[in-house]
């Protein structure tokens, strides 16, 4: 029941209280599911992977111990507890009765912000671009809940297949003028993944060469056909990509700036330092003191900021990780055909695909808002409950 609070706590993002609040709960929720299991020794949680999730922590407590500051305790904290719901989605027995109260809860968020957005409430301008937050203080944080609330309506919802098509497509419009380009990039893909749940297991290397690369195809004539509308209407109300040159200054929006910065002090960097990292916030110093800008930023890009922060040891960790996590799911994917273990695999690959499509733009490991489903799901693949026999 975690996510359930979290959710709630994410859209209240404006009272720390409750997030710190919904923090302790999960740390509460984790210690009362082990001490449910009869005995630590015949507990179910999985020992390879929690070996990894136990280097990746030393780094991480390593990279925190570097410069213990007040930005350095937050993300280490953030970062610590998302790791402990690997281990609640290993115990958690009730997985599918509390993933349909929380689909219940989407639909009503869905709903609100759909209702925010026809009264013209929750507009906010990103340069000259209006842009669409609705109660979220960013118009990122609006879209990634945007398509969690997807994921979770169109497979644990018991709505008739209109609904589910009428929040398919208010989703889509809310990431649309939102103008949140990855995540309508992972709004298509996650979608592709619904459409295709009956067959996609059964012939993933059908999926990965033609169907998924068929769905960035339909991404890049997306915005192709709303360029070309814009620059017919004069309309400049939509945020673009520029498929000529990725590393434009249209595309990155100032972060081409933050990881130049962040790429040229890593290179000097000692052999130390590459391989433990630089510190949790040395990507907020290093740009602090280089940029030109007088914004204090991160480093906008998750697989950056592993690198910075914690260097390649903590980096490999964390990919050996999702890596072990993806082997995982092949072996559940083969073994189990039954509705059920079926939708709760295709959960795990959406917000996988979710949060490292969302890394390319976002630090999202240290924002629980996507990393706690994440790493819940991942914690789901061991769960004896629902995948007994691998």
């Amino acid at each position: 029941m975690p996510l359930f609070f979290r959710f709630i706590s994410d859209f209240f993002w404006n009272y720390k209280s409750i997030s710190m609040v919904v923090n302790v709960y999960a740390i509460y929720y984790l210690v009362l599911s082990i001490a449910k299991q009869k005995s630590i020794t015949n507990s179910r949680m999985p020992k390879y992977i929690s070996i990894v999730i136990i280097l990746f922590y030393i780094f991480l407590l390593n990279a925190y111990l570097i410069k213990t500051d007040e930005q350095s305790t937050k993300i280490f904290a953030k970062i610590s507890i998302s790791l402990l719901l690997f281990f609640i989605g290993v115990l958690n027995t009730s997985i599918i009765k509390d993933s349909q109260k929380i689909a219940k809860l989407c639909s009503y968020f869905l709903v609100l912000e759909l209702a925010f957005a026809l009264t013209n409430n929750g507009f906010q301008f990103w340069g000259d671009v209006k842009t669409f937050s609705g109660y979220f203080f960013f118009k990122t944080d609006l879209a990634l809940a945007t398509v969690i609330s997807l994921v979770y309506i169109i497979y644990f919802s018991q709505f008739k297949t209109y609904l589910l098509y009428f929040f398919i497509s208010i989703s889509l419009f809310l990431i649309y003028i939102a103008n949140s380009r990855i995540h309508l990039l992972t709004f298509f893909l996650i979608v592709a993944i619904y459409f295709s749940r009956k067959t996609l297991l059964n012939r993933l290397r059908f999926y990965l060469l033609f169907l998924f690369p068929l769905i960035l195809i339909l991404f890049y004539l997306f915005n192709l056909i709303i360029s070309n509308f814009q620059d017919s209407s004069h309309n400049n109300n939509y945020l673009t990509l520029n498929f000529s040159n990725f590393y434009s200054a249209e595309n990155l929006q100032g972060r081409d700036q933050i990881w130049n910065i962040l790429m040229e002090k890593f290179k000097i960097a000692d052999v130390k330092d590459k391989f433990l990292g630089l510190g949790l916030s040395a990507d907020i110093k290093l740009n602090d003191r280089f940029s030109e800008n007088t914004d204090s930023n991160n480093a906008h890009n998750n697989y950056l900021f592993l690198l910075i922060s914690m260097g390649y040891l903590g980096s490999f960790f964390f990919y050996l990780f999702s890596i072990i996590s993806l082997k995982k799911f092949f072996k559940n994917a083969q073994v189990y055909s039954d509705e059920k273990r079926r939708v709760l695999l295709l959960v795990f690959i959406s917000h996988i695909i979710l949060f490292f499509t969302s890394s390319f733009s976002s630090s999202t490991l240290i924002f629980q808002q996507e990393t706690w489903f994440y790493m819940f799901f991942s914690g789901m693949l061991y769960n004896k409950c629902y995948f007994p026999k691998v």
